[in-house]
């Protein structure tokens, strides 16, 4: 019997093949923008971790003014150990005329600890040569073989470029400056002789990655007062910042989603609950029990959604390797990684968040008698007593507008919610845009204001000695500056608001539609005491546009509340975030009526061409 009532539910799957497919096709991209979010935060920190390996990266960094950062070593539980070593920074010039900064690093022979991988070429063998780091080579255009010219006291000196490595210890470059290189002890006497103006770096490795914590307190004890330590923890959080902003954004947009499609999927429920009813009520006449009726019912829906999740969870995973492949200055990817467990959650969550927004349209089906089921089927369903209530005064149209929300309230407070969702989502994806802008401004003030190689203010408030000396160019370096956290973060958040724009418009044409058919006979009723069909049309234009207005207006604080609460989990602040012009906001409420008016055009002239004969017959 009960595979019986299965097959009779996945029947009418063929039967509404288009709202079927937009349901599948909602299901899939929340299922895999949950899927993503949720194995991000799990693999992105896997590309910088390989590097660090590779290059046996030091658990703590100590940068200071002088070779006394060596003292890090005296550290406890510190295993491994590279000698102090020396740095400046200087001006490179390209082939073809550009000045960049560039942080000279004096290296006879690969350091031991924070050892830099090469991806092309070979190790430095003689004064003259130097190896880059491949996110500097890569942006200014330098390959292996090449000559360049640093800056040194006495002039600039030709380099030849005989390696490109891979660092664990910088953030690819344009996003740090200056840039990275590795020449000869010699070569950095020969750029400044002036030993009392380099910077030193000490690199060591901790016996227990858990140690690094209280080896960096006794660290500070010994180290001396202007030094500057990076920490193994430290570099892993800045490492996977940028995803673990990727995988907040995307859960919430996820959530919104999944709210969404569950507000379309309860009146896409009820829309398929009326277009069965005389089946239904088929069903009780010969016994059938109410649970037996909702199986039938759920069936349709829970194996569409289970179905859906599933190749949308499969399409997260494969796309999680993905959105990692940017992290181009490190090495190794990520490989796909199906993971029953968290395929399990996402399709269970999605499963969950359509069953919750099927239960109320089942509970209906089941609960009704054969003959409440056969005047649904005929659109003579009750319209209410609250609607019957309210007096036909005029303007007629917005009287009979309001008829028709009140006819089914929770209806249109679904359908009013979906609406609000997609309007703070576009609220936040401006509120996105114009804080990018602000924060472009303020990282290009500071740039400019503390100038590449400076050194940090002494206590009258002027500049220390910059490192090198003043060899370094004193504007930052001639480069597109890509943020590249925004620039992953830019598709996605405009490609969801995209999705739950067209989920608005599913949601809003299948309201108006089950609205209509559900009212045919009220409608000719109307129309029959004297309603034009303009009137008609005015009073759908008039009930979906009150929506549309209540929408607008609600996801505008919705939307400012998302985009700051967001903001203030990624950023731990909101001191740069604010939120997109006046003359935007104002016209939110006006964009989204006049859009919900063009939507439902076409249900609107459905219902002003009912004939009245055929309305008052079905009726």
């Amino acid at each position: 019997m009960t595979t019986r009532l299965l097959m009779m539910g996945l029947a009418g799957w063929r039967r509404r093949l288009h709202t079927n497919s937009l349901t599948f096709a909602m299901i899939i991209v929340a299922a895999a923008a949950l899927m993503v979010s949720i194995q991000l935060r799990d693999v992105a920190d896997e590309p910088w971790e390989k590097t660090f390996e590779a290059t046996n990266g030091a658990h703590l960094l100590a940068f200071g003014r002088s070779a006394d950062v060596g003292r890090l070593a005296d550290v406890d539980g510190v295993t491994e150990v590279a000698p102090p070593t020396p740095m400046v920074v200087t001006s490179l010039t390209s082939g073809d005329g550009s000045t960049y900064a560039l942080r000279a690093i004096g290296a006879d022979a690969a350091p031991l600890v924070e050892r830099p991988v090469l991806t092309n070429g070979r190790w430095r063998q003689v004064d003259g040569e130097v190896v880059l780091e491949r996110s500097y080579a890569n942006t200014l255009g330098i390959s292996t073989g090449d000559s360049i010219r640093l800056q040194r006291v006495d002039g600039s000196a030709a380099f030849t470029v005989v390696g490109i490595a891979v660092l664990a210890s910088e953030a690819p470059y344009p996003d740090s400056q200056p840039g990275v290189g590795f020449v000869g002890l010699d070569d950095v006497a020969a750029i400044q002789p002036d030993a009392t103006t380099w910077g030193w770096m000490q690199a060591v490795r901790i016996e227990d990655a858990a140690l690094v914590s209280s080896a960096a307190r006794q660290a500070f004890a010994v180290l001396p007062a202007e030094t500057f330590l990076r920490t193994y923890d430290h570099r892993v959080e800045d490492a996977t910042a940028r995803h673990r902003t990727t995988a907040i954004v995307l859960r919430a947009l996820a959530v919104m989603l999944l709210v969404a499609v569950g507000l379309v999927l309860a009146t896409l429920v009820g829309a398929r609950v009326l277009d069965r009813s005389e089946e239904m009520a088929l069903l009780k006449a010969v016994g059938f029990t109410p649970l037996q009726v909702s199986l039938v019912v759920a069936a349709e829906l829970l194996a569409t959604a289970t179905t859906a999740a599933a190749i949308g969870a499969l399409a997260g995973a494969w796309l999680t390797p993905r959105i990692l492949l940017d992290s181009t200055e490190l090495l190794g990817t990520v490989p796909v990684a199906i993971s029953p467990g968290r395929m399990a959650l996402t399709v269970a969550i999605v499963v969950l968040v359509v069953a919750v927004a099927a239960v109320i349209p089942m509970r209906r089906a089941a609960r009704s008698g054969v003959l409440e089921a056969l005047r649904a089927g005929l659109g003579r369903g009750s319209s209410g007593r609250v609607p019957r209530r309210v007096p036909l005064r005029r303007p007629l149209p917005l009287a009979l507008a309001l008829k028709q929300l009140l006819a089914r309230p929770a209806r249109s407070v679904a359908t009013a919610a979906a609406l609000a969702l997609t309007v703070g989502s576009l609220v936040a994806g401006l509120a996105f845009e114009a804080t990018v802008q602000n924060e472009d401004r303020a990282e290009r003030a500071e740039l400019a204001d503390r100038a590449v190689g400076a050194g940090p203010e002494g206590p009258a408030g002027q500049r220390a000695e910059p490192i090198g000396g003043a060899l370094a160019p004193r504007t930052p370096d001639p480069v597109a500056i890509v943020d590249a956290t925004r620039e992953q973060l830019r598709p996605i958040v405009h490609g969801f608001n995209a999705v739950l724009v067209v989920v608005a418009v599913i949601n809003l044409l299948a309201t108006a539609l089950l609205s209509i058919r559900q009212r045919r006979r009220d409608i000719a009723i109307t129309r029959a005491v004297g309603f034009t069909p303009k009137q008609v049309r005015r009073a759908v234009f008039c009930a979906d546009g009150l929506l549309g207005l209540v929408a607008a207006l609600a996801g505008l604080p919705l939307g400012a509340a998302l985009f700051f609460g967001v903001y203030q989990i990624v950023n731990g602040n909101t001191d740069l975030a604010v939120l997109p012009p006046l003359s935007q906001l104002a016209g939110v409420p006006v964009v989204c009526v006049a859009a919900v008016i063009a939507v439902i055009a076409i249900p609107a002239h459905a219902a002003a061409r009912l004939p009245v004969t055929t309305g008052l017959h079905r009726g």
